[in-house]
């Protein structure tokens, strides 16, 4: 019985377990969520101490930033000295940031701070405040009269105290002193402290009159408009009795300027510091002293100076003051550029909500004098009742609770001073909220097709409604984003090319998708696969919410299609290589390979086809051709792509350079560099560490020879380093490199030209050398030849006298004398002279003789004895014929010869 409650008890402390568990988690996440902070604030800057911002009243876009370290799930707005604000058509928040469209220093300066809330936890921070503080000063100066009290004080050792007035909201202002138009010149007596001109101890020196100018770094400079003519009366100096003002005229009309002098000779008017002016056609000086200018131009605009001297004392210095001319001028008011914000459509038509609120300033346009503005309702009355107010002060009309009635209503801003007047208009367009009737609907599309998405809806029509598109909610924008007030949104004849929020999507997306903005039709050419997906239209109105219709899916079918398509390849001869082709689509293609010129699907023992791949063992230089893959679908038919392949041999080096290469600076010298391949490789040099191609070297020492060697006609010191020789054909590139080192010559230096002398003199030594040895060997073989004649000349001799001893055997005496002679040649004993030429040695002449007799008798009767003798006699004389004939086969060849030897020759 225990078990059970056991049971129960770990069931329920485990239950307890598992809720404190998913409490802390919870807790973890809502304390991670919450764990964020403030990183920018303002212009960006560090928000760990007091921010501050400076801006210049009436400012365009003015932006205030906030952001936190972790911005999901936070919400933004932002407080004014502790207020929140709401957006209007002037200030308005985008996301975390706050814009300003113009800075109105009544309404914008203060302390600001970014409030940002977790949505999920409710938590909230706040920023360290901001303060913004608008710079501004008053378009225009005077002077006024600080001490004493009254001008009737002023008398001559007063100290007079002058006051440059002017409205400004900073302290940082530069004020510049004038007297009669001059800069005045400060002295003992004279002293500029701050905004007031001290005068000590003032006497008539110093009459004439004042003006001060102000200027801020920021806000710029203020123009002096109002005077204080200084009036020290002295009996030794004339009185002014009126002082001449300062005037503003039309063009073309004329004025007049008074001055009028008490005890004075003569009075003269200056213009600047030109001579004294007279009657003319254009300047009247009338007898009281007044001028008068007629038909005023703008040459004419300036400061004019009354000058009178004194009667009784004409040596006392003459008084003079000052006036000033200048032309009246207004600025045109424009819809473009008056309004703030601008009307949004064309025509001068701006939009409000039904029951909204709108809030326009028309900027006063610049003129002189300072022109007058107002609002006209369209009764072309100012504008002032329950629902429509105009504040004087910043030119700004406020329409509150519009109803559908008040459609094309007409509001005019009017500006005026001496110049004339200007208008201009804007026509009041109240936009009902927008409803979608016609939601997308569902489309499939094959890649590579067009497809469309058409959303309807009722409301405001384009472009005051716009449509703009989201993919799989995913903003898809290329207008800029709608803000309040800050649309600008002009008439489109043609679609506007779409982007995506991610930079990628965009750069795939940008150039395909297109949006009528007329009708909210979107439009995606070249429909790609990663373009499947939910679309959704949204209808954007001013002052409504945005409405949004429900997501049409996008089906995209894949294309038949190479992936990717073949190209052209070169193959390296004897390799082993591989053609790959790949395709896909909707169902899975059969991919072969065939070659132009071969059968179908038939291949050599070497090429092997494996889906779609062409396997090369060695190739040959037969592989050579046009291929074509060709992929099949059975449901999306046939696709092909023709490529050529290309047998080619890389380059390879059949003579290296020697590496390292010595050189004596001055001298010559070859790098020899030779390659082969196929097609034929290119030859090239370098040199480092200059990295300069054989292109740029220098020409007169470096060139390139026909079979690819460089010759370096005159090395330098400066060629000391690596030349590379780089072999390259359309197979790929090999390159070596020779240390290449170049070392100072210790007995000359061999200049170009003497170099070229050494040249030629080799050039020369080498040919006379050769010609020498070629005459040599002509001579060598004439006396060759000469000799052989010789030897057979006298065989012929020798031929000829045994054929004529032959004839005399009869004669015996001749015998006996022939015998004698040659048992007596050289003293060397009996010898026998043989018909081949030969002679034989005997025992004794008598006997040679004797022989010889009977050999002959034995010749002319039958054989008498002795016949054993005679045949042996007749054997060697048979003998030594065939010797002769072998002899004299051996001298014909030879003579054969050395006649092709001449014939050559």
């Amino acid at each position: 019985m225990r078990c059970p409650r056991i049971g129960r008890s770990m069931g329920s402390s485990m239950i307890l377990l598992s809720w404190i568990i998913l409490l802390g988690v919870s807790s973890d996440l809502v304390l991670g969520a919450d764990d964020f902070y403030f990183t920018r604030i303002g212009d960006g800057e560090s928000i760990t101490s007091r921010g501050r911002k400076t801006v210049v009243d009436q400012e365009r876009r003015v932006t205030l930033e906030c952001a936190v370290s972790d911005a999901r799930q936070i919400g933004f707005r932002w407080s004014m000295n502790g207020i929140s604000l709401h957006n209007s058509s002037r200030r308005y928040q985008i996301g975390s940031n706050l814009y300003f469209s113009r800075i109105e220093r009544d309404e914008d300066a203060g302390e600001y701070s970014c409030v940002a809330t977790n949505f999920s936890s409710g938590h909230s921070k706040t920023s360290a405040p901001m303060s913004m503080s608008v710079i501004w000063i008053s378009p225009t100066t005077s002077v006024v009269l600080s001490s004493p009290e009254r001008a009737s004080d002023i008398r001559p050792g007063v100290d007079v105290v002058l006051k440059c007035r002017i409205e400004a909201t900073t302290s940082d202002i530069t004020y510049e002193w004038f007297r009669n138009g001059d800069p005045v010149e400060r002295s003992e007596r004279v002293a500029s402290r701050g905004r007031k001109l001290h005068l000590n101890s003032v006497t008539g020196m110093e009459n004439g009159c004042y003006t001060c100018s102000a200027k801020n770094d920021i806000a710029g400079i203020s123009t002096p408009v109002g005077k204080f003519p200084l009036i020290v009366k002295d009996e030794k100096i004339p009185k002014i009795l009126l002082v001449p003002e300062d005037q503003i005229a039309k063009k073309n009309e004329s004025i007049r300027f008074d001055c009028v002098f008490e005890q004075t000779t003569f009075l003269q008017w200056f213009f600047y510091d030109s001579e004294p002016l007279s009657n003319s056609s254009r300047y009247i000086i009338h007898p009281n002293g007044s001028l008068t200018i007629t038909h005023v131009e703008e040459r004419d605009e300036g400061v004019y100076k009354c000058l009178g001297n004194s009667l009784s004392f004409p040596e006392e210095e003459p008084q003079i003051y000052s006036c000033s001319l200048r032309l009246a001028y207004l600025q045109q008011l424009s819809s473009n550029y008056s309004f703030d914000p601008p009307p949004l459509i064309s025509n001068n038509k701006l939009a409000v909500p039904e029951n909204g609120f709108l809030q326009i300033n028309c900027d006063e346009p610049a003129g002189l004098p300072t022109p007058r503005t107002w609002w006209e309702g369209p009764d072309g009355k100012v504008v002032l009742s329950e629902t429509s107010t105009f504040s004087q002060s910043s030119n700004t009309l406020t329409l509150r609770n519009v109803n559908l009635n008040a459609t094309g209503n007409l509001y005019t801003c009017v500006a005026e001073n001496l110049e004339g007047i200007t208008r201009a208009s804007f026509e009041l367009i109240v936009t009902p909220p927008p409803t979608i009737f016609g939601h997308p609907s569902a489309t499939t599309a094959t890649e590579g097709e067009t497809t469309f998405f058409v959303c309807q809806f009722r409301g405001a029509e384009y472009p005051v409604s716009h449509i703009r598109w989201m993919k799989n909610r995913i903003l898809i924008h290329h207008v800029p984003a709608a803000t309040p007030g800050r649309r600008n949104l002009g008439h489109h004849q043609n679609p506007i090319a779409l982007g995506v929020s991610s930079p990628h999507e965009e750069a795939q997306f940008s150039q395909r998708a297109f949006l009528f903005p007329e009708n909210g039709t979107l439009k995606i050419e070249s429909v790609q696969l990663n373009d499947a997906g939910d679309y959704t239209c949204e209808v954007i109105t001013d002052g409504h919410p945005p409405v949004e219709s429900r997501p049409a899916q996008l089906f995209v079918t894949e294309m038949l299609k190479f992936t990717p398509k073949p190209i052209d390849r070169k193959l390296e001869l004897g390799t082993n290589s591989k053609l790959h082709c790949r395709a896909k689509g909707s169902t899975p293609p059969v991919i072969k390979w065939v070659k132009e010129g071969q059968p179908l699907f038939q291949w050599p023992s070497h090429v092997l086809d494996q889906n779609g791949t062409l396997h090369f063992l060695e190739v040959k230089a037969t592989d050579r051709g046009v291929y074509t893959c060709v992929a099949t679908s059975s449901t999306q038919g046939i696709i092909n792509s023709t490529i050529y392949v290309d047998v080619i041999v890389s380059p390879k080096f059949s003579v290296l350079p020697k590496n390292p290469t010595e050189v004596t600076e001055g001298q010559s010298f070859t790098i020899h560099c030779a390659a082969f391949g196929d097609p034929s490789p290119t030859i090239s040099y370098d040199h480092r560490p200059s990295n300069n191609l054989i292109n740029g070297f220098d020409r007169n020492r470096f060139r390139v020879m026909e079979n690819g060697s460089l010759l370096v006609t005159e090395v330098m010191k400066e060629d000391d380093g690596f030349m590379g020789c780089t072999a390259g054909n359309s197979g790929g590139f090999r390159r070596e490199e020779v240390r290449l080192i170049v070392v100072k010559s210790n007995d000359h230096y061999y200049s170009s030209e003497s170099l070229d002398d050494t040249v030629m003199t080799r050039t020369i030594s080498i040919t006379l050398s050769v010609a020498a040895g070629y005459m040599l060997l002509v001579v060598g073989l004439m006396m060759c030849l000469y000799s052989l004649w010789c030897r057979y000349r006298q065989l012929r001799r020798k031929q000829a006298y045994l054929a004529e001893v032959r004839k005399e055997t009869g004669d015996a005496e001749m015998k006996d004398n022939v015998n004698n002679s040659i048992c007596n040649v050289n003293g060397n004993g009996p010898h026998h002279l043989l018909p081949n030429g030969h002679v034989v040695k005997t025992e004794s002449c008598r006997e040679s003789v004797k022989s010889d007799g009977e050999t002959a008798k034995s010749s002319h009767s039958s054989t008498v004895g002795g016949g054993t003798k005679t045949a042996s006699v007749t054997a060697s004389i048979t003998s030594h014929k065939s010797a002769y004939s072998q002899s004299s086969k051996r001298s014909a060849a030879s003579s054969t010869w050395v006649k092709h030897i001449i014939n050559a020759n």
